[in-house]
């Protein structure tokens, strides 16, 4: 499990800010954030969980893509020939697997 607590960089050392809860160690990553007004998080509107998704995936919750943006890929791997590849192995197998159901279906009916 992940967890974050806010901090100071100065001197050469990591101040922290806020307690670290009970029981947490381990190995740690320092991230160093662009500075704002006050240096603070909250004062963007960002809380802790959505730092971590941000730093993680580079979004929050809050900024999920569009449910239409898949619409963007459409075409992407026309020209593609390993994807071309790829398709031509997936109708193979389909063909054989209807082939085989084929086989069983007729061989039931006898």
């Amino acid at each position: 499990m992940l967890k974050s607590v806010q901090g100071v960089f100065t001197n050469g050392k990591v101040e922290l800010t806020e307690l670290v809860p009970e029981g947490v160690s381990g190995p740690v990553i320092v991230t160093f954030l662009p500075k704002t007004r006050s240096g603070m998080l909250s004062e963007l509107g960002i809380d802790q969980e959505q730092a971590v998704d941000l730093l993680l995936h580079g979004r929050t919750n809050e900024s999920q893509p569009a449910a239409d943006a898949w619409r963007q890929t459409v075409g992407m791997f026309r020209d593609d020939p390993i994807v071309g590849e790829m398709i031509e192995e997936a109708e193979r197998i389909r063909e054989e697997d209807r082939r085989r159901t084929r086989d069983t279906t007729e061989l039931a009916v006898e």
